[in-house]
Parts: C-alpha cells; structure tokens; sequence
C-alpha cells in the first residue's frame, strides 16, 4: 500500500511458493510474478488432501520445503540482526554467481533483496572491491575468486571474530 517493493525469493522449477497459506489458512503475505512461461498448480487445502493419498511423498516434499525455507528465514533474520551490510551482501552475491563467478544481479536487486538502499548496496560493493574480493565494470559484477569469497566469509561470520570486532 505504502508502494515498497521487495523481491524475497527467485523460484525455480519445481519450486513451491504459499504453503504456509495452505497448511494454516492464513492469509497470502507475497505474491509471484513469473519470467517466462510457468506452469502454476493451486490447490485448496481438500484437493491437496485429495493428492496425497495418491501421491504420499509430496507431503514429505512439502514439509522438507517448509524446513528449507524456515531455515533461511532464520538465518536472514540471524544476519540483519547481526550482520554488517557488506557481509550480508558478499553471502547474496556467492549465492547468485555462476561458475566464472559472475553475478545475475543487479544493484538494484540486490538492494532490493537485502531490504536496503541502492546507495547502500553501492557503498558495501565498494568495500568489498577495495577489499579485492570482487571487480565491478558497467552493469555487472564478479566475483574475483569464488574459494577465496567463500573462506573470507567464513572467517568473518565465525561468532569468535564477532566478538572480537
């Protein structure tokens, strides 16, 4: 209503998207939008019902979906709560680089999924360019060396070099 956007995940096939709606009836909190052509199976809670006597793994399907999703939701709050901006940003970029460490986002995605400013998202890209851990050139960014983000990341997330920060 306010006009905020914010992008929270990116699925992908045989992703599944509203179980919480589903399983409580609760009411719808996000919304998908689809990229390309999707096929999208909406089910009442009857017809999922239906479904699983049929098909008895989807539940078990479903309820490890729900872990993974839980568990990220926990450790994003986990990191906002406790997380520099740059960190959090470095750990979005690994997640979102291909082989040749090259990034599939822009700034303004990654802002937007990290729930904070362009100019922000900007600054920490900075820091971590000055850091030598990634290169920028227009329109894109990479990862200098994906094994060397990954034990910086590691080192700077253990609660040990927390405490002593």
């Amino acid at each position: 209503m306010d006009g905020k956007y914010q992008q929270t995940a990116t699925l992908s096939k045989a992703d599944t998207f509203g179980e919480f709606t589903l399983f409580n009836n609760l009411p719808r909190t996000h919304h998908a939008m689809a990229i390309g052509k999707t096929k999208v199976i909406q089910m009442s809670l009857s017809q999922f019902s239906q479904c699983t006597k049929i098909i008895p793994e989807l539940s078990v399907f479903l309820l490890s979906s729900i872990g993974l999703k839980l568990h990220i939701a926990l450790e994003r709050l986990d990191d906002i709560q406790r997380l520099p901006t740059y960190i959090r940003l470095a750990k979005l970029l690994l997640q979102h680089t291909d082989e040749q460490g090259r990034v599939g986002l822009r700034q303004k995605d990654l802002a937007e999924q990290l729930g904070i400013t362009v100019l922000c998202c900007h600054k920490s890209i900075k820091k971590l360019a000055v850091l030598s851990l990634i290169e920028t050139a227009y329109g894109a960014i990479n990862i200098k060396n994906v094994s060397d983000l990954t034990l910086w990341l590691k080192e700077k997330m253990s609660l040990g070099h927390l405490l002593k920060s």
